[in-house]
């Protein structure tokens, strides 16, 4: 069923009169599918489609025309007119004459009956001589001229009015308006996109991605259109396993469809509404439940509130991975797999104890209480060295006690962590590659494993980092002769190596990284100069 019955039964009656003596104009906003309904009226139709894009003179109205007409018909000059535009030039051979004018004319009475103007408001004039360029068509040609155009843009802004409406009677006797026709476009979009696995989940999901549409508000079918394109190229690159749980892919699709239409639609967003996590949203939603001025996100997810797919809460789409899809235009593969592992909504194939800890709200008590134990293990058996995890682990920990669950308590906490850095240090565990400069470069980055720190601002968290950066100073400082020695052994043998180690390393060769890392401290300053210098 069309979304604009009345458009045909019109437009078939006013194209039955010999002469009409006026022009009918088709209007909707931008991107709501007006072109796409003429074109499906016209099929079978003998017409002439022009679009005045860019268009700054009648002049290049008529040249548009022409050329159209050029393009649509196959013409060739007729014997008479041929021989008499070879005797002209035969007589004034010397003059300069417009042959090319005079095959223009002919071609122009080869007109048919119904013409099509499209993209008025895009035409670089102002409406009244826009009107006027197109009344001859009307009055003196005597043809069915028929007029497509958001209208609102040819109206100008209310407070600056244009003689639009003064110019607008002498030529245009009716208006159609129309509503997007969302059904239809909405095949055809899906069948236009390219095989795979993301135009196989759309498909699917058409209900779904109407009633995102419709609850944008936007009528803009080529905002639809964009965003379907490129959530099914995200989709095509998503690893399968997300792909594969069907109960959570609706939230994503909903979550990025919304975000893709709203910020293109420029409906108050700004980039750093994207930068949060899922916990974070959180808190995020209740402080600014009653703000007068909500954040551009806020705004956003009441929009879409009746959709129920639609969570917006970064449980199904992380802020960071919408930033970089949405906003940023690409997200690598590296960086979908590192930045989905934040959507808890998603069960991880890689769910370490730790990350199951993490995600506990969205897990059910057994499973948490086990992930808890296996930690336990693991911290027994000192498996758990990189500093990153460590902190994940106990600020983990810190919020758990928080909330005073698995019997945890932040004093317990915090001599836990500082028994167990210490513990680390003595077996020689904790890398020595993670400078104190390095620690806090990646703590002040807020994150890590495609996740934030939890407890990361309070004093029990930063006591434990405290901790952990001093005992990453001693490591440091404890294997700092045996770094040197490997270095200057370099110098001796390989000094490319060497300059490769204090230029930032090189992981594939094996060359450790020692940019920024006091190394020479361990050396006398003396033999250390004399043996660079020799």
């Amino acid at each position: 069923m069309t979304a604009n019955p009345h458009l045909a039964p019109i437009l078939n009656d006013w194209l039955s009169l010999d002469n009409p003596g006026f022009a009918l104009l088709i209007t909707a906003p931008w991107g709501a599918g007006k072109s796409y309904a003429v074109r499906e009226w016209l099929k079978g139709k003998d017409h002439l489609y022009v679009s005045l894009f860019g268009l700054a003179s009648p002049q290049a109205i008529e040249a548009a025309v022409f050329d159209q007409l050029l393009l649509t018909r196959d013409f060739a000059i007729s014997p008479g007119v041929s021989k008499m535009l070879e005797g002209v030039a035969e007589k004034f051979g010397g003059l300069k004459l417009d042959l090319q004018g005079a095959y223009r004319k002919q071609v122009l009475q080869d007109l048919p009956q119904l013409i099509v103007f499209d993209d008025l408001e895009r035409a670089a004039m102002p409406a009244p001589q826009l009107l006027s360029a197109l009344n001859p068509y009307v009055e003196h040609k005597g043809k069915s001229v028929l007029l497509i155009a958001n209208e609102a843009e040819l109206k100008g802004p209310e407070d600056a009015p244009t003689d639009y409406r003064k110019w607008r009677e002498k030529v245009i006797g009716r208006i159609i308006t129309l509503t997007p026709e969302t059904d239809a476009a909405l095949s055809t979009f899906l069948a236009a996109l390219p095989e795979g696995p993301g135009k196989t989940l759309l498909t699917r999901q058409s209900p779904l991605i109407r009633s995102v549409f419709e609850a944008s508000a936007t009528e803009n079918l080529r905002l639809l259109r964009q965003s379907l394109t490129d959530l099914a190229r995200f989709l095509d690159r998503l690893p399968e396993h997300y792909r594969n749980q069907t109960h959570v892919l609706p939230a994503l699709m909903g979550d990025f469809l919304s975000l893709s239409i709203a910020w293109h639609a420029g409906k108050g967003m700004s980039e750093s509404d994207f930068d949060f996590h899922a916990r974070e949203m959180d808190h995020l939603l209740d402080k600014y439940k009653d703000a007068t001025n909500p954040s551009g996100w806020l705004t956003i997810r009441k929009l879409y509130s009746k959709v129920p797919e639609v969570i917006l809460d970064g449980r199904a789409l992380p802020g960071p991975l919408a930033k970089s899809l949405v906003v940023l235009g690409h997200a690598s593969d590296q960086e979908i797999t590192a930045l989905m592992l934040q959507a808890s909504a998603f069960s991880q194939t890689d769910e370490e104890p730790w990350r199951i800890l993490w995600y506990w709200s969205s897990n059910d008590d057994a499973k948490v209480e086990k992930a808890y134990n296996d930690l336990h293990g693991q911290l027994s058996a000192h498996e758990i060295t990189r500093p990153a995890i460590i902190l994940h682990v106990f600020g983990i920990f810190l919020s758990l006690a928080k909330l005073d669950l698995l019997d945890l308590t932040e004093a317990g906490v915090i001599k836990q962590a500082q028994t167990y850095l210490a513990d680390l240090l003595a077996a020689g565990k904790l890398p020595a590659s993670w400078a104190r400069y390095r620690m806090e470069q990646w703590q002040w980055s807020e994150s890590s494993e495609g996740l934030g720190y939890m407890s990361r601002d309070t004093d029990a968290f930063k006591t434990i980092l405290t901790a952990l950066l001093a005992a990453l100073d001693t490591a440091q400082e404890a294997t700092r002769p045996n770094r040197l020695e490997t270095l200057l052994a370099d110098l001796d043998s390989d000094p490319e190596r060497y300059r490769a180690a204090l230029g930032g390393g090189n992981a594939a060769l094996g060359i450790p990284d020692l940019n920024e890392d006091p190394v020479f401290l361990a050396a006398d300053p003396t033999a250390l100069a004399s043996r660079i210098f020799a």
